[in-house]
């Protein structure tokens, strides 16, 4: 059975930023193609593609990871954790 799930999670700090955290994982055919896809890019570029892309927004890149292609089995994952400077907002009185 093919099956595949995305997580975000989001954990908000007291400062009013997070750490927010998004899991894609991939089982199957389609893990597969995704390895294929992935190989186009080593994960040394990708993490600094990320941190450029997220210096841009304000964000920061906190965490990187992403199966290596040449792993056995059909499971593809990509994690990313990131900080969001503002995300909630806080007043005076909470």
């Amino acid at each position: 059975m093919e099956d595949s799930s995305y997580e975000t999670v989001v954990h908000a700090n007291p400062n009013g930023s997070a750490t927010i955290t998004e899991t894609m994982k991939i089982v199957g055919e389609p893990a597969a193609k995704a390895k294929e896809l992935a190989k186009k890019l080593s994960p040394e570029k990708a993490r600094q593609r990320l941190e450029d892309s997220f210096k841009k927004t304000g964000y920061k890149l906190v965490d990187f990871f992403m199966t290596p292609t040449n792993s056995p089995g059909s499971n593809y994952e990509t994690r990313i954790t990131y900080t969001a400077p503002r995300f909630g907002s806080t007043t005076a009185g909470g």
